[in-house]
């Protein structure tokens, strides 16, 4: 009996200690989450009968462990019930960012205006950073990777390291000047390397944008042409507001060209408040003929042209000056334009005619796509006598002295086409001028319409000129005018009789500190 007792009592023990073992087994494997936890948990050894009980362990807090009937039943949460059908609104976020995976960048962009919740998902890092390795990488960023990148990290850092690269190639480019006129000698071959185009922007009475790409852009020595005339529908009479934009490319092939399809950034270049109903009211034209009607918008330096059967949008055409023009495009804003450098003045308190000589300017008579005249003059210099209302006058081609007269070769007038028609209109052209100071630095610069006006007709017995089409073209900008006379000779050839450049005294006293 004793022995039995013995045998039976260490039977016991043993079973206890084995009871004990397999419920620690349960805990940690329902705790890792692994295998059927829940009926694992609930399953004890009962040592008096053998039997199985489906309760929970009462002590498992008390030995460490967890409820883990309550974890299992959360993580197994059923969806909730979606009231009518189904939208792309009800796909998990993980499903959502692997359908954005197979958007390009630009239409990533896009998505991420449409609602806050796609706003977090198209902005994701996990589809950025690929983005970023394949168009803004560079050798420095192997292996850089922060642990915990905030939102929007990659698609931050790929838009500016883009931003970084496309503009230290071009502005590269600009350091080596032009000795003829005084400019950058490569403004053209940054522009393109830098894949810019130019959008039209009309803002109608809603607020709403109506966009147009860039049909022409014509090259020229110290300017650009752009002009459109691929326009949206939209009546004139709703147009608000009227802008320009550069539209810079971000992503670059292997070739160093711009993708035209991927995202870029947008540099305003001009804008003007322009009610245009009120503004044909008040505005003569400069220029029309039997299909067009042409008109100046001096704020912007537009030519805008309606058609004259409806008076509706035919085309619109710009001129921008060389100076300043790269870093405009690159460094701008959408809301606002990029500002010209602040000019230091230079005293000078020996020279007693100081700002007044030494000057030098070059002329440029274009039309849209090549130049009709262009001529330099050196060594300009103004005595204190000409000085009057205001202005300095630097007479370049002097009207009493015919040697001084300047043939254009070609005729006066700005050749202008739509998608369906094109045409000519006379006594009108674009006048581009660069004026270097003494220290050949650009003093003033632009480029603008030019519009030639009948002054008089009067016969004269001048053998060479027939006096029948005297033509006088006047230019007023912010540092002062600019004064053309024009005539024909007897094979109808127009030349050049008077050309004076009038700066300002303000504008002199200015940049240069003194007090004329």
């Amino acid at each position: 009996m004793a022995s039995a007792s013995h045998h039976r009592q260490h039977l016991t023990g043993y079973l206890d200690k084995h009871k004990n073992k397999q419920l620690n087994n349960n805990d940690s494997s329902s705790g890792s989450g692994s295998g059927n936890g829940s009926s694992s948990s609930q399953k004890t050894m009962n040592s008096g009968s053998g039997k199985t009980s489906t309760k929970p362990v009462a002590n498992s807090r008390a030995r460490g462990g967890r409820n883990t009937t309550a974890v299992t039943n959360s993580r197994r949460r059923p969806p909730p019930l979606i009231k009518g059908k189904a939208t792309i609104e009800h796909l998990p976020y993980e499903i959502m960012v692997e359908i954005f995976s197979c958007l390009e960048a630009q239409d990533l962009l896009k998505a991420a205006c449409v609602c806050k919740r796609w706003h977090n998902q198209a902005n994701d890092n996990l589809l950025w950073e690929k983005i970023f390795r394949t168009h803004g990488a560079t050798l420095k960023d192997d292996g850089a990777k922060p642990l915990r990148p905030p939102l929007e990290y990659w698609k931050q850092l790929c838009i500016k390291r883009c931003t970084e690269k496309r503009n230290k190639t071009c502005l590269k480019l600009l350091k080596k000047m032009h000795p003829y006129t005084g400019l950058p000698r490569f403004t053209e071959k940054a522009l393109r390397s830098a894949g810019v185009w130019f959008q039209l922007c009309l803002i109608d009475s809603d607020g709403k944008e109506h966009t147009s790409m860039t049909c022409d852009v014509f090259h020229h020595s110290m300017s650009i042409a752009v002009r459109w005339y691929s326009l949206t529908n939209v009546p004139l009479a709703r147009i608000k507001q009227l802008k320009v934009f550069s539209c810079n490319p971000l992503f670059f092939d292997e070739k160093g060209h711009a993708v035209r399809t991927g995202p870029y950034q947008r540099s305003l270049m001009s804008s003007t408040d322009l009610k245009w109903s009120v503004y044909v009211k008040d505005t003569t034209p400069v220029a029309a003929n039997d299909t067009i009607v042409l008109y100046s918008v001096p704020a912007s330096d537009l030519l805008v042209a309606t058609w004259k059967a409806d008076g509706e949008l035919a085309f619109v055409a710009v001129g921008y000056h060389h100076l300043q023009l790269v870093h405009r495009c690159l460094l701008g804003t959408t809301t606002s334009a990029f500002p010209l450098p602040v000019h230091t003045p230079v005293p000078d308190d020996i020279d007693p005619s100081y700002g007044l000589h030494d000057y030098r300017c070059t002329v440029d008579v274009r039309n849209m796509r090549s130049s009709l005249w262009t001529q330099q003059f050196q060594g300009l210099h103004c005595r204190k006598q000409d000085i009057g209302e205001g202005y300095a006058y630097f007479r370049l081609i002097r009207k009493d002295h015919t040697g001084d007269h300047v043939i254009i070769p070609k005729q006066f007038s700005l050749p202008w086409k739509t998608d369906l028609f094109k045409g000519i209109i006379r006594n009108v052209a674009w006048l581009d001028l660069t004026l270097l100071d003494e220290r050949e630095t650009v003093f003033w610069s632009f480029s603008s319409p030019l519009t030639a006006q009948t002054k008089e007709k009067t016969k004269n017995v001048d053998f060479v000129y027939n006096g029948e089409d005297h033509l006088t073209a006047m230019f007023t900008g912010v540092k002062g005018q600019v004064h053309i006379e024009l005539n024909q000779m007897d094979d109808d050839r127009t030349f050049v009789s008077c050309l004076e450049v009038r700066v300002a005294l303000a504008a002199i006293n200015e940049w240069f500190e003194t007090c004329y």
